[in-house]
């Protein structure tokens, strides 16, 4: 869920409707009402609602799974202008935001169904902590087993 879609739920008044303490509504309305998104998420944490800048693949290409998802979007034959594009985005970093969004736009062209079905299936041989997992994904599993403190970025699941 990216922060965008959290705007969009709240919008719509989906948290405002979740029963929760006054107080965490007037810190997300004045996090939301002064455009404050890293307060924004910081409190939706806070009553266990985690998200991050966007989606799941953008933080997968971050963390280093770039090559597990090349595989895939190769296995699923987007063709040869394609997969020439993302290898040379590849081979120099994808250093920029639009290198980012043109991958992702890829997987979502071949089926976010269809390639996490594959990516679940080559994470599934993984050991824990043998490959990094995004923060704000730790954070909820932190949430979930009763620690409130966030992960630091520099930890990165690794540990």
């Amino acid at each position: 869920m990216s922060i965008f879609t959290t705007v969009s739920l709240y919008s719509v008044g989906k948290v405002r409707n979740m029963g929760l303490e006054p107080a965490y509504l007037n810190a997300l309305d004045n996090a939301y009402l002064s455009l404050d998104w890293n307060k924004s998420r910081e409190v939706l944490g806070q009553i266990g609602i985690f998200v991050n800048e966007w989606s799941l693949e953008p933080s997968l290409v971050e963390e280093g799974y770039i090559g597990d998802l090349y595989a895939i979007l190769d296995e699923l034959d987007l063709g040869p202008i394609v997969k020439r594009k993302i290898q040379e985005m590849i081979d120099k970093g994808l250093a920029t935001p639009e290198d980012i969004h043109y991958f992702c736009n890829k997987i979502e062209e071949a089926g976010k169904g269809r390639v996490a079905q594959r990516l679940g299936a080559i994470l599934h041989e993984l050991k824990i902590g043998q490959r990094p997992i995004p923060c704000y994904i730790l954070d909820c599993f932190k949430y979930l087993m009763g620690d409130p403190d966030p992960v630091e970025e520099d930890k990165m699941g690794t540990n």
